[in-house]
Formats: structure tokens, sequence, C-alpha cells
């Protein structure tokens, strides 16, 4: 079984009519039981690892009927976030964001509305997976580690800090906001909603996004928007080299300025640039399919 066949099992497991809506005040002890829950995750993680696509099984058997007993909050999840530097030794400790977002995702049931606030800047170790398949209203406020937002439904998402590989993949709603910068792949197989990033992102930015909008404030590195199929992407900065290459369609715009190979096989959509003509360098046309434009002025194919 696939882990997010098992993710995915697991949300089918809870039914929200049938969970009881007990206070904090009437269970003051549920945080050392979340406690105690995240450490049987770690555990069953580490013991689960030979086969690694099941590291989540327990999660699915036991969090649903925790969270009926005993319904916790906002401020559990974050009080959990804060005591996470004690496990930080622990060799399955990166795979914490899946607990974190399962916690999320059970409370969302009873309090669509509730905000909520993860710590990591006391981390030295990121997690990966935060607001997994999200709804909500979510604080980061640190770093992120891999695979933040990933299959996120809907609701906003604003990280503090960083953000390493895969941010956003395959998002479908909702808008996330990284205020530092990003790493390889951001906005990978994006469906919908929007990306914010304040600061720079690496290579293949929008690789093969499907939908959506990505605005990165700062720079970008090569192949920006390889396979790009459907969407908008925004640069405000400078690119690498191999920007639009195999777009399919979409619209790119880059404010700055771009390296060699500018729309390199291309097989669609349009870009637009605000550098001049002179310094652009475009790649190898795929037929005159796609359009380029400097400055307003269709550059490729040539106008006759």
């Amino acid at each position: 079984m696939k882990l997010t066949d098992i993710v995915d099992e697991e949300y089918k497991t809870i039914d929200s009519h049938t969970i009881k809506k007990n206070s904090v005040e009437d269970n003051p002890i549920i945080f050392e039981k979340l406690r105690k829950e995240y450490e049987s995750f770690l555990l069953h993680a580490q013991k689960a690892r030979i086969d690694e696509l099941e590291r989540e099984e327990h999660v699915q058997r036991f969090l649903p009927q925790l969270f009926a007993k005993y319904p916790w909050t906002s401020k559990d999840i974050t009080e959990l976030s804060l005591v996470l530097k004690d496990y930080e030794h622990h060799e399955e400790f990166k795979y914490s964001g899946y607990f974190l977002s399962y916690l999320i995702n059970h409370s969302h049931l009873l309090n669509p509305k509730e905000k909520y606030l993860i710590v990591t800047k006391h981390l030295e170790t990121k997690i990966n997976a935060l607001c997994y398949k999200n709804k909500s209203s979510v604080t980061i406020d640190g770093d992120s580690g891999n695979y933040l937002c990933w299959q996120m439904i809907c609701g906003t998402v604003i990280v503090n800090g960083n953000a390493e590989e895969y941010a956003c993949e395959k998002m479908k709603n909702g808008t996330v906001t990284i205020t530092g910068n990003t790493t390889y792949g951001a906005g990978y197989h994006l469906k919908g909603g929007k990306l914010i990033i304040k600061g720079n992102a690496n290579f293949d930015v929008g690789l093969r996004a499907e939908g959506g909008k990505i605005l990165v404030n700062g720079n970008v590195g090569d192949e920006c928007g390889y396979d790009f199929r459907n969407g908008m992407i925004h640069v405000k900065g400078n690119c690498g080299k191999d920007l639009g290459k195999r777009m399919r369609s979409g619209t790119i715009r880059v404010d700055g300025s771009t390296k060699k190979s500018v729309g390199n096989f291309m097989e669609g959509g349009t870009i637009y640039l605000l550098q001049d003509e002179k310094e652009i360098q475009l790649g190898t046309p795929f037929g005159n399919k796609g359009k380029i434009y400097s400055r307003k002025k269709q550059i490729f194919p040539k106008e006759r």
C-alpha cells in the first residue's frame, strides 16, 4: 500500500458528526496525550523503515479515535510544535510534518474557521510535508522542509522563512506565501491557487504546472516554466537560462533580464519580457508554436 493511499483512507475514517465536542478545559491532559501519540508515531516510523510506504499506518489507526474522545485545538498543535526540539535527534523526525498536518486537518472538521500556528524557527532539522492536504489558515514561524503544502486543497498558508524542494506540489487551490527563498521545483505540477515567493527561487519553478499563479518577487534559476502546461508565472527579478523550455501553454512574464535559450523547444503559450530585444537570446524554435514578446513587440515568431 502506498503512503498516499494510507493517508487518503485515514481521512475517510473520520466522521465529524460522531466527534465528541469536549473542550480543552474538560481535558487538561490532552497535550500529554498528543505528545505520547507523537512519540508513538516516531517509533512506528522507525520500525517501518524497511517498508517506507507504511510509515504512517499507526496514525490511520489511532488518531481518529483519539480525536473523537479528546479533540485538540490550535493551541495544542502550537504547543506540540514548540517541544519538537526534544525529538530532533530522532532519525524519522523529518516526517513530523505528516503528523502535524493530520492534527490540523482533524481539528478543521470541528473548527473550520480556526487559525493555526506551527513554530519551526527553533529547529535545526527542517520538517517535510507541512500542511499536507491543507484546508485551513496556517502560519509557519520558521523554515519548511520539502513538500510544503503538498496537494493542498484550499486555505491560506504563510511561511515566515524559507521552503525547500517541491513547495506546493499538486496544490489545487488556496494561497501560499513564502517570505524567504525556495529551492528546486516550487510549484511543481501546480493545479490551481496562488504561490507567492517574496525572495528568490531556484531552478525549475512551475515545472509541469497545469494551472494557478506563481509570483516571485526576486530572481529565479534555470528552466523556469519547463514543460509549463497552463497557468501564469510572473518573475519580478532576473531569470536563468532556458526560460519556458518545452512550454506548452500558459503565460510567463519576466520583468528583469534573462539568459540564453529563451523559449527553447517551446510548443505553445506566451512569454512576455521587459528586456530589450537586442539582449534576448532565443532558443531553438519548435515550429512556430508559442509567442515571445519584448516590451509588447512580438519577437517570435517574427511578424510579417
